[in-house]
């Protein structure tokens, strides 16, 4: 019990002496004293010696409650640290949700925008089997697809009318610049291949790789179905909004050309149990 309480601060009600570790170094000292006794009547000096692994032990103890207590502070310090980059991963994906919805009001015709692509975007990938994690990045990477276009000059953004050849190099470079400011970020990887082959088709002659087929990203797949519907039956500058129905049925045409054909059909879906169509309110959701 002495080398209990000198090794480790515990007093006789906390050491718990009927646990096994505390049992066993409670027997170990008592098997100690029979030498002690037996050395004592006969030299002084051997009966000292035996006394030698009694520092070993104590030695031994208080460096494990050093490593306890180290222990616990790097936990305490690990939690700390989590806590805090999840709080700058927070803070970080607001601003960009931020900085989207500013891309989108830069054109009154069109503010909004990212908000009912993403909500739709989710319930594509909802009648596609997607959950969880997937389901997120899709949603991320929906709210974000246009942002690249805080890059495009109001020239171009803002122009009524059809742009030139020089301009639609400009406009489509926007899936690209959207890919490389959230790369820069270092923890949405799984996000940017929606951003960047949001605009891409599945018979190769989208932008910016002209992607084919099963190359495309699904996550970019259900976006462009998504894209496409909203930015049909929204008024722009330069066109009049078209009815949702027209919108459908000239993204059934484009299915398995223009549009990835399981996306259409998911689309379907949705629309046949009414959660897309023209009536249904768009669905704000939090960016996990």
């Amino acid at each position: 019990m002495p080398m209990l309480y000198l090794g480790r601060g515990l007093t006789p009600r906390q050491s718990g002496l009927l646990h096994g570790e505390d049992f066993t170094l409670e027997l170990v000292l008592s098997l100690m004293a029979v030498p002690l006794a037996v050395f004592w009547g006969h030299s002084i000096p051997l009966a000292a010696l035996t006394l030698a692994p009694l520092g070993l032990i104590l030695f031994t103890q208080r460096a494990v409650l050093r490593l306890g207590e180290a222990s616990d502070t790097i936990h305490r310090q690990n939690a700390s640290l989590e806590e805090a980059h999840h709080q700058v991963i927070e803070r970080s994906t607001a601003a960009l949700e931020a900085l989207s919805a500013t891309v989108d009001a830069r054109d009154t015709y069109t503010a909004g925008h990212s908000r009912r692509v993403a909500a739709s975007s989710r319930i594509i990938a909802e009648e596609l089997g997607l959950a969880g994690a997937e389901l997120d990045f899709v949603g991320q990477a929906a709210l974000l697809h246009d942002i690249g276009k805080i890059a495009v000059p109001d020239a171009v953004l803002l122009k009524e009318g059809p742009l030139s050849s020089a301009e639609w190099t400009v406009m489509r470079s926007h899936p690209e610049e959207g890919a490389r400011i959230i790369e820069r970020l270092g923890y949405l990887d799984e996000v940017v291949p929606g951003i960047r082959y949001h605009h891409e088709r599945p018979d190769g002659r989208g932008y910016p790789d002209g992607l084919l087929g099963d190359e495309l990203p699904l996550a970019a797949r259900i976006i462009h179905v998504a894209d496409a519907l909203d930015a049909m039956t929204t008024k722009r500058l330069y066109r009049d909004e078209r009815s949702f129905e027209d919108a459908l049925a000239e993204i059934r045409r484009g299915r398995g050309t223009d549009f990835c054909e399981l996306c259409v059909d998911a689309l379907e879906r949705a629309v046949a149990s009414r959660r897309i169509g023209r009536l249904v309110p768009v669905r704000e959701f939090a960016v996990a």
